[in-house]
């Protein structure tokens, strides 16, 4: 993760994040960092989320597959931040015997961001509705744009991204 991006993880109905210390890395604030794996939730028979539709879905929505993410990493947009051009959005997807596990966004912050945070809203709303994602950690629902605007700004690069630039009194 980038000091110039808000990173949020999605899961599907059928999976959740678990979270794992590194025995050896830790944070800049001295923790330990936190390893996120899907795992399935038990005694849940929703519906699988496809990947042929997850991926046909993003297209649609103007996403394209980056050249590194060996179809897993798609990418809509560009805006100048603050180590140059850089994708707006990235969107990358694990996956299991072509079942969608886990969905993780990622926001490119720069000075425009507060104007884009509707256009961000709008997208990851739509896809939480289309197939019912949860925004980890506690997301029991799919996500909806009030969550997600919510997480998008307790989110610390965010919060020092507005501190910089004013953007919220």
């Amino acid at each position: 993760m980038a000091i110039n991006q808000v990173s949020l993880s999605f899961y599907p109905p059928r999976w959740q994040e678990r979270l794992t210390p590194h025995p050896r890395s830790l944070t800049d604030q001295g923790t330990p960092v936190q390893i996120a794996e899907a795992v399935p939730v038990e005694g849940v028979d929703g519906m699988p989320v496809s990947c042929d539709d997850f991926l046909e879905w993003l297209t649609q929505q103007g996403f394209t597959a980056d050249d590194w993410g060996r179809g897993r990493v798609y990418y809509r947009g560009q805006v100048r931040s603050t180590f140059g051009t850089e994708k707006e959005i990235d969107v990358c997807f694990s996956d299991e015997a072509g079942e969608v596990t886990g969905v993780d966004c990622r926001f490119t912050l720069s000075r425009e961001s507060p104007v884009a945070l509707s256009g961000w809203g709008a997208f990851a709303t739509a896809m939480c509705q289309q197939f019912h994602l949860r925004l980890a950690p506690d997301g029991k629902t799919p996500c909806n744009e009030q969550e997600f605007l919510a997480a998008v700004r307790q989110h610390r690069f965010w919060r020092e991204f507005a501190r910089s630039f004013g953007w919220e009194a």
